[in-house]
């Protein structure tokens, strides 16, 4: 019953458990201690993964500027497509090669 329900809620735990009236330290216990639980949880995040993938190429598919982007900012780092920050430190200049995690952060400031 809860692996449906997180199949439903698209792996929101919090909605899941609510559906099927346990708390999510209640579900979190039963991810610790039961390891086949844990392994078809493992297999709903893939799936749900793999869905969201789905979506963003048909996105790119569409001409999604930012879609492609994203694509390239993720998946093709190795050809210098990433985030870069460039300061001044005293008067020189440095560069400093971010991931996205890390540019993603720094925007949030």
């Amino acid at each position: 019953m809860l692996l449906k329900a997180l199949k439903k809620e698209r792996m929101n735990i919090t909605s899941a458990c609510e559906s099927v009236g346990i708390s999510r330290e209640t579900f979190y216990a039963y991810q610790r201690e039961d390891k086949e639980f844990r392994k078809r949880v493992d297999e709903l995040r893939e799936a749900n993964i793999d869905w969201v993938e789905s979506k963003l190429m048909n996105n790119i598919d569409k001409g999604s500027e930012r879609s492609i982007e994203f694509f390239l900012r993720t998946q093709a780092k190795h050809r210098g497509y990433y985030e870069k920050v460039i300061q001044e430190l005293e008067g020189q200049l440095i560069q400093i090669n971010l991931t996205q995690e890390q540019a993603d952060l720094l925007n949030k400031i």
